[in-house]
């Protein structure tokens, strides 16, 4: 097994830190198939990351993404029945706070396993903490740092993070079936965030985070796009199509669409005419999706 590990003496780490919380070892190993421990006892906590490969721990399969958690003096087995070598960081760590702390983050009593973490994150975290440069003095203090980050980012997401993105999401869609609507009738960003309840300048910030533009550039691509359809699908008059789509200036209209789809109306009908145009739309941020 090729492993690399820093070891603190926990005498050391009680004069550093206190007795609340210290970690005496941060390893990273290569474990490679077949690789069998029986009766592994610990004098610590010990929670360990799987980064590649999977672990047997005590009968049951960690793949990578998977967390588990070894309880001071107490028998484990840890075994690697896959074809592919297992690749794991682990923390070793005690003090009165300990308990409670894996408690937070799902790894009390009731659930030693935690499944399907992002634990790549973490990886510069831990790969620093075993092969950077540190100061023999400074270890202790570092490790309680670098344990409480990987326990932070394992802890479950607050369940209002969860509501306040379903928020977001809502108005960003009412906000769009209010353009997809109104934009013939000469609409306003204004207008959609007054119907959706929001400043402008809110409305402003949702649609670049959820959709990577602004209010503004959606409704100026959404008249676009129907503007097109209009020409190739109906036989109504530059100035008529210019009107329905909310800008009653045709002069106007056709600088606005040539600047868009990059020739005038005229143009676009001529080359297009007879053809289905399909809206352009907007990639959205991943659970999003524009109503049709």
């Amino acid at each position: 097994m090729l492993q690399k590990l820093k070891h603190i003496d926990a005498n050391f780490c009680f004069e550093v830190a206190d007795e609340r919380l210290y970690v005496t070892e941060v390893s990273h190993a290569f474990s490679p198939s077949g690789t069998n421990i029986r009766n592994l006892i610990r004098d610590c906590y010990h929670l360990q990351l799987v980064f590649g490969g999977e672990a047997m721990y005590d009968g049951k399969a960690v793949s990578a993404g998977g967390v588990f958690i070894m309880d001071p003096l107490i028998p484990h087995c840890i075994s690697n029945n896959s074809d592919e070598p297992l690749e794991q960081y682990w923390l070793q760590f005690n003090g009165s706070e300990a308990a409670s702390l894996l408690e937070r983050v799902g790894l009390g009593t009731k659930s030693r396993i935690i499944t399907g973490c992002d634990l790549e994150g973490l990886r510069p975290l831990l790969y620093d903490a075993v092969y950077g440069s540190t100061h023999q003095d400074m270890l202790g203090i570092k490790f309680v740092g670098v344990l409480l980050q990987t326990l932070a980012a394992l802890s479950p997401k607050p369940e209002h993070e969860t509501e306040y993105v379903s928020r977001c999401e809502e108005y960003v869609k009412r906000a769009i079936d209010f353009l997809r609507v109104r934009c013939g009738e000469m609409a306003t960003v204004s207008d959609a965030a007054e119907y959706v309840g929001l400043t402008e300048k809110y409305l402003c910030r949702l649609f670049k985070e959820r959709l990577g533009v602004t209010p503004v550039g959606f409704l100026q691509q959404l008249r676009a796009d129907r503007a097109a359809q209009l020409l190739v699908s109906t036989s109504l008059s530059v100035a008529e199509i210019a009107e329905s789509i909310g800008i009653p200036d045709p002069t106007y209209f056709s600088r606005f669409f040539k600047r868009r789809q990059g020739c005038s109306p005229s143009e676009y009908r001529l080359k297009f005419e007879g053809n289905t145009v399909q809206p352009s739309g907007f990639v959205l941020n991943k659970e999003i999706e524009v109503p049709k």
